[in-house]
């Protein structure tokens, strides 16, 4: 039977807050590059991501490293959740398969802009968060919104500036969001799709990872400027005199004015550091765990858990065979869906025969 729209929203979800926690120190050393010389020429303090990692640590420590984890916890799960959520379900509803034709390709493109889009409306205020937070403690910037907590912090931009200060940069976040998912999925099912049909080998974690790989430096190269453009918006000061940029065309406009072309790319190696291994993760927990938590959602499992005393041959079909219930299990590696749903279906799911509820 077909994942539910919950479903989606929580896999999704809970799998980009795995990947964010260990590139999270990446995503501050990021902010704080595309900060950097904000709309003037001098020398840079961060210049490179291992120095600036380094030079956090040395200054901030650890926690300096990890600014804005929360912030960023509550932004994938809206964001990534909603996006792959609102995308699979759309996908289902037009009936787009994945394919490197280029109809295919442009209805996946499509459905994904359309699914960022909504994803961004719902998580940009932590973004706006995330992107605050990574700057505090930077050693170049132009202004900091200092608070002691994240819950301060959400209150003081209500307080101030009402509904519309949690917005703040969406006319940018709008794009960014929209450009990321529009080429992470439909590049992701196309360099799927083209790995399986060019190669021997079968669906598994290696063709994920590769597939993920090459959708996260299409999606870096597609969001980078209006990325950097989102954090400028969301961190400048809101002061008397006005703020900094009147909107995204504006800081653009400034951006190319006093840095120069390269200053929409500041940080864009960081960036892929960043969201490349991120794309990596976050497909495999979701299709990991269709494999092995939810049988009868996905495509065929290669991964199965087996009771030692058991074999192969007497879990098949016996929904109730359970002879050695506290036995801890081993890990196996199964050959077909058949062996593993019905090994799955008896020692460990006894209420599941085959893969699916009896």
């Amino acid at each position: 039977m077909p994942r539910s729209q919950s479903a989606e929203f929580i896999l999704a979800g809970t799998s980009a807050c795995g990947a964010i926690t260990l590139t999270n120190p990446v995503d501050v050393v990021k902010t704080r590059l595309q900060l950097q010389g904000e709309l003037k020429q001098k020398g840079a303090v961060y210049t490179g991501i291992t120095q600036a990692m380094l030079r956090i640590f040395r200054q901030e420590g650890v926690l300096g490293l990890q600014r804005g984890l929360f912030a960023a916890y509550l932004l994938q799960f809206s964001n990534v959740g909603c996006r792959f959520g609102f995308y699979g379900t759309l996908k289902d509803f037009f009936a787009v398969k994945p394919g490197h034709s280029t109809a295919q390709w442009l209805s996946s493109m499509g459905l994904g802009a359309v699914s960022g889009s909504a994803a961004a409306l719902v998580s940009n205020p932590f973004f706006l968060l995330k992107s605050r937070f990574q700057a505090i403690g930077s050693e170049d910037v132009l202004h900091q919104h200092v608070q002691p907590s994240l819950r301060s912090a959400f209150r003081e931009i209500g307080r101030t500036h009402g509904l519309s200060g949690y917005y703040q940069g969406l006319s940018a976040f709008v794009p960014r969001v929209s450009a990321a998912t529009a080429v992470q999925l439909s590049t992701y099912d196309m360099s799927k799709d083209i790995i399986l049909q060019s190669t021997q080998v079968q669906e598994g974690i290696s063709t994920h990872f590769g597939a993920s790989l090459l959708s996260g430096l299409a999606v870096t190269v597609a969001m980078q400027p209006f990325d950097l453009i989102a954090v400028r918006l969301m961190n400048q000061p809101q002061t008397s005199e006005g703020a900094l940029y009147a909107g995204p065309v504006d800081c653009c406009k400034k951006i190319l004015q006093h840095e120069g072309a390269s200053g929409l790319f500041k940080g864009i190696t960081a960036n892929y550091a960043r969201f490349g291994p991120y794309c990596a993760r976050s497909p495999l927990h979701p299709e990991f765990a269709n494999w092995v938590i939810f049988p009868n959602w996905v495509t065929p499992p290669k991964l199965g858990f087996q009771h030692p005393d058991t074999t192969n041959e007497t879990a098949i079909g016996l929904p109730n065979y359970d002879p050695h219930p506290l036995a801890p299990p081993q890990l196996i590696i199964w050959q077909s869906r058949e062996s593993c749903l019905g090994s799955l279906g008896t020692p460990f799911f006894p209420a599941w025969s085959a893969g699916q509820p009896t």
